[in-house]
């Protein structure tokens, strides 16, 4: 029973580390691309 009640919390936890994830991956690629910009 405590276990179905904790899953909707989990499920909200895993969205929003998914959501700053993706948002890390893009701040990275933006970076690199500013490097390599750069150094040309």
């Amino acid at each position: 029973m405590s276990q179905k009640q904790v899953s909707p919390a989990l499920d909200s936890v895993h969205q929003q580390m998914q959501a700053a994830a993706s948002y890390i991956d893009l701040e990275t690629s933006t970076l690199n691309l500013l490097k390599h910009t750069s150094e040309w």
